[in-house]
Formats: structure tokens, sequence, C-alpha cells
């Protein structure tokens, strides 16, 4: 597509493979890729809302505005959360998902955030809630098993689907039945390509698989999908388990995470990283064992993140060690060890995790010697044993 245009600037994200393929294909020099800096996130937004402003306000007027979304967005990376800020996609969500908001920002003076503040992954889905409502406007709530463009009422299955066959065919997630999908998606292939539904397309090649505008659109709706299939048992857990400590699946995990953790104050404290924010929701009271819908604790959740001192105060709060997760069945321990974080290991086998529990390495000989030279003796402990 880029090969038929006379593009002379190409913005790309931080991603290496995504460089060596457009160098490749525009024979470019690797230099001339670069990301999307903060002053030109600005002026985007800037000209994106100014664009469909009703009282036609100039670029400028929108500056303020869009120094705060870019800030905050900035805020959030800064958490602990995956930036890509860096990728121009992002301001453009941003410009469509909040754009009436900052028009009435605007004449009103009132914040264009949330009180909340904004995360990547409420971006997202701000930005997927808005797609829905354009769907539903312009196509009803028809059948699921219509011959039509998808509509509102299976906007979300079907990119949710679309997203997983994605990931199934680079063999992640391989135990998931899609066949019936699949052909769906043939019958309806080229009233998708003739629709541009914005988020994904089909792909005119052999495979027939769909191709999404964005690398995380997929990680967005196969952690949606994720949730809200969690009863399907083994299936799920089998897709859970294969993205916990893989490269494949770490952006599924961090917006998965998000999911999880709304609505639960301690474990978005866990997931956030900030212990000045995790000692007041200790403080705030409540259950300390309380589960996400993935029935994993607080402490479950900071010992799979490996942070090891929201598992020391979580311990220290009186939670439960040995408890595990309703997805896999698996402790605080477990989840700790299987995803490489030895410092909260060690500190949960010090307040009397089982050991057995510890997620044994294909050489435990170099586990135990990293274990003694890092000042984990329980962890060592447990290995000799």
């Amino acid at each position: 597509m880029l090969l038929e245009t006379k593009v002379k600037l190409v913005w790309v994200s931080s991603r290496p493979e995504a460089e060596l393929v457009l160098t490749k294909a525009l024979r470019c020099a690797t230099s001339s890729l670069r990301p999307f800096s903060e002053e030109e996130q600005k002026n985007h937004l800037c000209g994106q809302w100014s664009s469909v402003d009703p009282r036609n306000r100039p670029p400028a007027a929108f500056e303020d505005l869009a120094a705060e979304m870019v800030a905050a967005l900035h805020g959030a990376a800064g958490r602990g959360q995956r930036s890509l800020l860096d990728v121009p996609l992002h301001a453009q969500m941003a410009a469509e998902a909040y754009a009436t908001q900052a028009a009435r920002a605007l004449g009103t003076g009132v914040s264009l955030l949330p009180q909340s503040g904004i995360s990547l992954y409420q971006l997202y889905r701000r930005f997927v809630e808005r797609k829905r409502d354009l769907y539903e406007r312009r196509f009803g709530l028809n059948d699921a098993n219509s011959a039509n463009l998808p509509s509102a009422d299976n906007f979300e299955v079907v990119h949710q689907n679309c997203a997983m066959l994605v990931l199934v065919s680079d063999g992640t997630f391989s135990t998931v039945d899609h066949s019936p999908f699949r052909d769906y998606l043939h019958r309806n292939r080229q009233n998708l390509i003739k629709e541009k539904t914005g988020i994904l397309w089909l792909g005119e090649g052999k495979d027939d698989m769909p191709h999404f505008l964005h690398y995380t659109f997929i990680e967005y709706f196969a952690a949606s999908w994720l949730l809200e299939n969690r009863e399907k048992g083994t299936e799920v857990a089998y897709v859970w388990h294969s993205i916990l400590n893989r490269d494949v699946g770490v952006g599924v995990r961090h917006i998965l995470e998000h999911m999880l953790s709304d609505g639960l104050p301690l474990h978005r404290a866990a997931l956030e990283g900030s212990q000045g924010t995790l000692e007041a929701a200790l403080q705030a009271g409540g259950d300390p064992d309380e589960s996400d819908r993935f029935g994993r604790t607080a402490l479950v959740q900071a010992a799979s993140l490996g942070r090891a001192d929201a598992v020391g105060a979580l311990l220290a709060k009186g939670c439960d060690p040995g408890r595990g997760d309703a997805l896999l069945g698996w402790t605080a321990l477990r989840y700790a060890s299987a995803c490489g974080h030895l410092e909260a290991a060690e500190r949960l086998l010090q307040a009397g995790a089982d050991p057995e529990h510890f997620v044994k390495h294909v050489d435990d000989r170099d586990l135990v010697f990293e274990a003694a030279e890092r000042g984990y003796p329980a962890v060592r402990e447990s290995h000799i044993l």
C-alpha cells in the first residue's frame, strides 16, 4: 500500500521487526524511520479536534488540552504500564475517542480527562466503545449470523475471535476451536473488506486470516476474549498459561491485568507497583484475600508480576500464601517461580509457602547458584532439599 503512494515520511513503532520490514519494503535507511514525538502527538490531537469542532476553533485553541492528554498518557506509562506513546495510532485514537469531550472541555473549562486519570487500557476501551456505537448507529442490532457487516450486537465477538485467529496462526493458542468462526469470516469476507471496519480487515492472501490495523488491537481483543470465556476451563487455562512469561503474550497480559483489576483497589495497587497506593489500599480495610475474576488474590497477582515489595506487604497483612487461583490452581509461589521472580519467591518461602509449589527448572543447579549469588537462601534450600 505504501509503495503505491507518494509517502515521503513514515512513522513506525519502536518494534525492531517493524523497522526491518519497512526498511526493506520501502528501500530507505532505518534512520529515517523515527518515532512520533510528544510535540507531534500534541499537534496531531489539536489538528484532529479542530477539524471536527462544531464551533470551528483553530488548532491552537486545543493546545492545553492536547498537552494534558499526552502528559496523562506519559504518567500512565510511568506507573509501570507498557508505553506505546511513540506510535501515531495512539494520538489518533485519543483524538477520536475524546473529540466530543475536548470540544465540551474547551467551552466549559472542565478537565478533558476522567478524575481517575487515563491508562493505555482505558484509551483502548474508550476507543472500542466508540467504534461499537458507530456500528450501532450505522447498522443497527442485526442478527449475529447475518451476511451483513458485523453489527453492534456482535461487534466485539467478531474482533475477539479474529484476534484469537491471528494468534492461533502464530501457534500460540493452538487449543482454541476456531473452525466455525473461520467459516463465518470466509462468508463475510467481502463485506468486511468493502466496509473497512477501522480496526481490522481480511487479507487478500491464501490464508483468509484477519489482519488488524495495529497489533495492539489483537492484544486488546484477545484479552477481552480470555475474560469473557473464563468459564471454558482447560481451553482458557492453557491460553492464560501460555502468555504468562512469553514475549508474544506481554501485551495481552498487560491489558488483561487492567481488566481483571477493575473495581479491586488492592489488585490495582499491586498491578501499578506504587508502595504508597498499596499501603493506602491495605489500610482501607476489606478482605486482603479478595479474588479477581480469575480467582487470583492480590498476593497471587503481585507474585506473578514480580512485585516483591507488594508480596511482602500483603504477607504482612495476613494474606494466605497457600491459596491457589481458580483458573490453574496455582499458588503465589508457583506463579512467582514459573515467571522467574526469585525475590518474590524468596519472600513467600520465608513466610511459610510450601516449597513443593516451586516450579522446578530444567537445570536446577543454575537456579541454586543464582539464588546463592543473589542472596535468596530459602530458594536455594528448597532446591537442595
